[in-house]
């Protein structure tokens, strides 16, 4: 159906769409060297770098060429004079076995400051990753209705209901709003779509088995494309939840722009190889805005599909 010579579809809710649509999640996490998590009061802005205790820092802020994303947190008790301010990244040049870890809490006037410390990587310190874990699910609802509520309600499932080392917060836009309920896990840098409270808790206990985990994982972060993400899932698909702590590397040997060839390189103390993987690109389908019919969806996504492991 066109827009033209044709009665234009009712709104849509870009979650249901995707869902009845049977879109694949996998290979769409956005990635990062550097995640930057910050404190901010609300309301948040649809893009979070136009904060305006951010705007003018982010405005010119050196990356060093790292790909930083800057994600805004919700303070639970209420904003005060101090923000908690949280980096999650990695050395692009090394083997990839979950983000390292920093943070502190400095109050607003220090706070351009530390966050912009975090940003050009001049800040960066290694903490040990252990004995802490986060998740972060996007309720975002000046970006996406979708997340606004079903984030929303899942963080409130959760609340009360998680191990004590495990913190939950609610954050900005993660990408892919059309798989709401969305979620990110440090420090495996996993990306989770379409979360409920029983999927989520038994993700971050490690008790969810590995298929019903595929079934919701987009991709790991720290691969730089959707395909190295694919393949990178079929190393947590063969080794479980090791996976995640296994040092690796990925890189496409071969893309023709239909079919792509990827090998994933790890090696552990007990485990050690190599994977390759053929991906193939599939459907190409309307990225649904909230309360718009989808024939005026602006943007669109291609399916990345998984043909051989060898």
């Amino acid at each position: 159906m066109t827009i033209e010579g044709a009665a234009r579809s009712p709104g849509v809710r870009c979650a249901a769409w995707s869902r009845e649509s049977g879109e694949s999640a996998l290979g769409t996490a956005v990635a990062a060297d550097r995640f930057v998590l910050v404190e901010l009061p609300l309301p948040w802005p649809a893009d979070i770098a136009e904060h305006p205790l951010l705007a003018e820092m982010l405005r010119d802020a050196p990356t060093g060429g790292a790909k930083v994303r800057v994600l805004a947190l919700r303070c639970e008790q209420g904003c005060g004079e101090d923000h908690q301010v949280i980096c999650y990244w990695r050395d692009p040049a090394e083997p990839f076995a979950g983000y390292r870890r920093c943070e502190g809490s400095v109050d607003r006037s220090g706070l351009a400051e530390a966050v912009r410390g975090f940003v050009s990587g001049e800040g960066l310190t290694a903490e040990p990753c252990a004995d802490v874990h986060d998740l972060l699910l996007c309720t975002h609802g000046s970006r996406d209705r979708c997340c606004a509520k079903l984030g929303g309600r899942l963080y409130e499932d959760l609340r009360g209901h998680t191990p004590e080392s495990l913190r939950v917060w609610r954050t900005s836009h993660t990408g892919g709003h059309r798989f709401a309920p969305t979620g990110l896990t440090f420090p495996d840098g996993f990306a989770w779509a379409a979360l409920d409270a029983e999927v989520a808790t038994a993700m971050v206990t490690r008790s969810l088995p590995v298929e019903r985990a595929l079934a919701h994982l987009r991709g790991c972060a720290a691969m730089k494309s959707g395909l190295l993400q694919v393949a990178d899932a079929q190393g947590f698909a063969q080794h479980g939840w090791q996976w995640t702590q296994i040092p690796r590397l990925a890189n496409i040997v071969e893309d023709d722009g239909a079919v792509a060839s990827v090998r994933v390189e790890f090696a552990a103390d007990e485990v050690a190889g190599e994977i390759t993987a053929t991906v193939e690109r599939g459907r190409t389908l309307p990225i649904a805005a909230c309360g718009e019919p989808i024939e005026a969806a602006s943007k669109q996504t291609t399916e990345l599909l998984l043909r051989a492991v060898d």
